[in-house]
């Protein structure tokens, strides 16, 4: 994307997430002008390869709280710190400022979507239509399923029990299932 593109996506994310939370923040700073200093520090934050706005704005949601005053000195994130220095982003992208309650709600959230994950592959299974062959943990295609069919007496019966195994060649991610 053109520098000039990415700098007019940055002041529309900012002003978005400015609007979305002015009730929250009666004075969220939203800079009015670019001055020759704050288009200085835009442009070399811009240059910066690790500078990912749609990235830092979902890590900015996740932390909301504190980035919004939340916090033993009422501090707030601006404009002006987020362009400040080459570091202040990178906190925000390593979500130093979690509270509690907002790691749990993320773990949570995390440990549901590969539940349902799981769910799924395990139904898929279960109805012999695995087709997709991707791997729950990273998404990745590169994937080795094996079958082996081994035969059980339960005492009364004769079982035919299908035994799949599933490995992730990106993640080493290994997962078993059986089927009758």
């Amino acid at each position: 994307m053109p520098h000039n593109e990415r700098k007019q996506l940055l002041l529309q994310e900012w002003q978005a997430f400015a609007d979305r939370h002015r009730g929250v923040i009666s004075k969220l700073l939203n800079p009015k002008k670019l001055s020759q200093k704050r288009n200085e520090k835009t442009d070399l934050r811009l240059a910066d390869p690790n500078f990912d706005i749609p990235e830092i704005f979902k890590a900015i949601e996740e932390q909301i709280r504190f980035l919004t005053g939340d916090n033993s000195h009422h501090w707030r994130v601006s404009y002006d710190w987020l362009i400040e220095n080459d570091l202040n982003f990178v906190k925000i992208l390593e979500r130093k400022y979690l509270s509690g309650d907002d790691i749990r709600k993320i773990i949570e959230k995390r440990a549901k979507k590969q539940q349902d994950l799981k769910d799924a592959e395990i139904r898929k299974l279960k109805s012999g239509r695995y087709r997709k062959n991707l791997c729950t943990e990273c998404g990745s295609d590169d994937i080795d399923k094996s079958e082996r069919e081994n035969t059980v007496f339960d005492g009364k019966n004769i079982i035919k029990i299908t035994e799949i195994t599933i490995y992730c060649h990106n993640c080493s991610e290994r997962r078993y299932f059986k089927k009758k």
